[in-house]
């Protein structure tokens, strides 16, 4: 307990000085978020990621967010609901509804259990997003800023992905990775890159959604373009993400019909990187598990039979945080969850709490319009759908986390001109441009 109380009081430290200088917990939050997995969460707490202590068992990063959150709510009530209210008023009370409705039927059928999960996806992301909404509001450079970090970001862990599925090791937290169920599934599914993502498909969803990113300017002379979109890719080939490879295919093919004239030769390009990934140790790991059912196809559609089949019990509230994995190990007979985050919170608390989740960050990453979609919108869209291919919301991952972040960073539209055009700065000191949608200038 030591090491939890001792975080703690570094959690609330950061969140004081937040008050003076709101950018310091967003960039803590982000940084532990980003670099420490939940399996090595207790370096810094003490406490196992699924060990109960009466507290909320939760990762370092989510302490900081709610801290930081918590003390600028109880200064300035009324400013942080105007903000709110500023950005998106239905995203705002579809959030609360689907917050309400997760902690009440949490609460009501398990009592204490579940409350970690409760406040790591349905809590934590928010609130994350909502700290970064009143910074970009008070710094317009800061959204530059922080989709800055986001390429920089997606380019290390892309290289370091391709490095580990090249050299078939985790560079780093190997000895957390190395008692996981999921590493130890390796003889059968071959090895795949983790990096910090504590799994192998959070860090396809991560590197899937600063792909469009990478073809964004967003600080003078550093622009990754075509280099930075392959390095990405490749990384999400070295994850072993199936489904993270066929949506970022399908981007591929997007840009490539964005480049008029230029199409065949992309086309030739990308047929020719293609042709070299499936060359590489990590790329035949990949088309091996094209045509290796590893009992995920039976995983997803006994989650899509069971929703399915019973949905009006579940229709206006679940059975609680966690019940997924309860009922997917009662039908398969195994300690795994349904491959699909939606359906999972479906099954939790219910389809009108998952449907006021699922809408509240939709409505939020598309405040800036429903017709024209920024680099950042495309890649919100894009890690939603890749959530639906794998357990994402429905267990304690950084996925919720992903995806809030993307709908903050979306563009919004100035009062001046919302009929005119959506704001999406192209540099950090130019004037605001509109990207098209594989993100050209």
């Amino acid at each position: 307990m030591g090491g939890l109380v001792a975080w703690l009081i570094f959690s609330a430290a950061v969140g004081l000085v937040g008050l003076r200088l709101p950018r310091l917990p967003i960039g803590v939050a982000l940084l532990l978020l980003g670099v420490v997995p939940a399996s090595a969460s207790a370096l810094l707490t003490g406490v196992a990621y699924t060990e109960s202590t009466g507290l909320p068992s939760l990762h370092p990063g989510t302490w900081v967010v709610l801290f930081a959150a918590g003390f600028a709510l109880l200064r300035q009530p009324v400013e942080f609901v105007e903000g709110l209210l500023r950005a998106s008023p239905i995203a705002l009370l579809l959030g609360l509804l689907a917050a309400t409705i997760a902690i009440s039927t949490t609460v009501l059928s398990h009592g204490a259990q579940g409350t970690s999960q409760t406040l790591e996806t349905y809590i934590g992301p928010p609130l994350l997003a909502v700290l970064m909404l009143r910074e970009m509001d008070r710094r317009p450079t800061a959204r530059n800023e922080l989709l800055l970090t986001l390429q920089i970001y997606g380019l290390v862990v892309a290289a370091l992905a391709v490095a580990e599925g090249v050299l078939r090791v985790d560079l780093v937290w190997a000895a957390d990775y190395s008692a996981q169920p999921w590493h130890q599934s390796y003889g059968l599914t071959g090895f795949r890159a983790t990096v910090f993502g504590d799994h192998p498909l959070n860090t396809a969803l991560v590197l899937l959604a600063c792909l469009p990113l990478m073809r964004g300017n967003y600080a003078h002379r550093f622009r990754p373009g075509i280099p930075g979109v392959l390095l990405v890719v490749a990384g999400i080939a070295a994850t072993g993400s199936r489904s993270g490879v066929a949506i970022a295919l399908a981007y591929l093919l997007v840009m490539g019909l964005q480049l008029g004239r230029k199409f065949f030769p992309a086309l030739v390009s990308l047929v020719a990187v293609a042709w070299m990934l499936s060359s590489l140790d990590f790329g035949q790991r990949l088309m091996a598990r094209l045509s290796l059912d590893t009992n995920s196809s039976f995983v997803r559609f006994g989650a899509v039979s069971e929703f399915t089949q019973n949905w009006t019990h579940f229709f206006v509230t679940g059975n609680g945080v966690g019940f997924s994995g309860e009922v997917s190990q009662a039908l398969l007979g195994q300690s795994v969850s349904f491959e699909n985050g939606p359906l999972m919170m479906a099954l939790d608390i219910g389809l009108l709490g998952a449907g006021a989740f699922l809408l509240s960050m939709s409505f939020l990453a598309l405040r800036g319009g429903w017709k024209t979609m920024s680099p950042v919108t495309l890649a919100f869209v894009m890690s939603v759908v890749m959530s639906a291919s794998y357990s994402s919301f429905g267990t304690k991952s950084t996925a919720g986390y992903v995806v809030w972040t993307l709908a903050a960073l979306a563009p919004c539209v100035r009062a001046s001109t919302r009929r005119r055009s959506v704001e999406e700065p192209h540099q950090v000191h130019s004037a605001p441009q509109v990207l098209s949608l594989a993100g050209l200038p």
